[in-house]
């Protein structure tokens, strides 16, 4: 028959707990004795042995229930990050005037990398530990909360050289623009016009249409006093270049039942790209241009089996 260590471990424990009483049997109860120390010291240690099994038991059950891209979390990589996503002294100052106003900052977005280029197992995987907390840190903002974000929740991304509008409860629209000035620019300006008109779809399946629509890049002739001023591309996804200026659309959306909160707006801001980095990240500086109430979801309308 085998037996594990533990399991011989405990039966000298015993039996060596057996001979202690056996050996103190008789003796004046108020005398503590070798024997007395040595079962304390034991009754301890199997003590601990069994903290330690419950300890690692619970531990377990945590990370069968904890999502993989929580797990890769490191305190490391993410001091590193926050060290890349400062601002150097030079754009601090130069841009200081946007960065004390309340609409407008700049901000420094930091792409994710191309883990599947890396042929080391463990330098790969050190790459996705790092992707992980740039999803969670450093690659997205959110301008109608004035804050970063998780990509999910956020307004714009940053991916491999490119801005990436979010989805699920937030429909963004972005546009390169052409030969404007960032600081003179204003919300009437005829290049953002169609921006400011754009219709945002009421129920979730004309949401999901719509950004079908916007994913593919929408093309619109751009109008100012009636004449033609050039033909603008909407889309979810914009390569960066630097020194451009884009103008962006974030349309939130909530329930009928939730209450409304500064999160929950239409918010159209100006950005334009300072810096880039050879990973394909960017350096934002953006203002707010207009800030409205954001939508409320509507359930789609039931039909009757007869289709009236």
């Amino acid at each position: 028959m085998n037996y594990t260590r533990r399991q011989i471990w405990m039966t000298f424990s015993v039996l060596v707990l057996l001979f202690a009483t056996s050996y103190s049997h008789g003796q004046d109860p108020t005398r503590r004795t070798t024997a007395d120390v040595v079962r304390d010291n034991l009754e301890r240690r199997m003590n601990d042995m069994r903290n330690l099994d419950t300890l690692a038991r619970q531990q377990a059950a945590r990370d069968r229930n904890t999502p993989p891209k929580a797990r890769y979390y490191n305190p490391e990589l993410t001091k590193d990050l926050r060290r890349k996503m400062e601002l150097s002294d030079e754009l601090a100052l130069t841009y200081a005037g946007y960065i004390e106003n309340e609409n407008s900052g700049v901000v420094k977005l930091i792409s994710m990398n191309d883990c599947d280029k890396i042929k080391k197992t463990s330098r790969q995987i050190d790459c996705y530990q790092e992707n992980a907390n740039v999803r969670e840190y450093a690659n997205a903002f959110s301008f109608r909360e004035k804050r970063r974000s998780i990509f999910g929740k956020s307004d714009v991304a940053v991916s491999r050289g490119f801005f990436v509008g979010a989805r699920h409860s937030v429909q963004t629209m972005i546009v390169a623009l052409d030969g404007v000035d960032f600081h003179q620019m204003a919300v009437d300006s005829p290049e953002i016009s169609y921006l400011l008109s754009f219709r945002p779809g009421e129920t979730a399946k004309m949401m999901d249409a719509q950004y079908d629509e916007l994913l593919n890049g929408l093309t619109v002739v751009n109008f100012s006093e009636g004449k033609s001023t050039g033909r603008l591309t909407y889309s979810k996804t914009v390569e960066i270049e630097q020194g451009a200026v884009y103008a962006l659309r974030a349309i939130a959306y909530r329930s009928a039942e939730s209450s409304p909160s500064d999160k929950d707006a239409d918010v159209v801001v100006l950005m334009k790209v300072v810096e880039t980095d050879d990973e394909g990240g960017a350096t934002v500086l953006w203002r707010e241009l207009s800030r409205g109430p954001g939508m409320v979801m509507k359930l789609a309308e039931d039909k009757s089996v007869d289709g009236k």
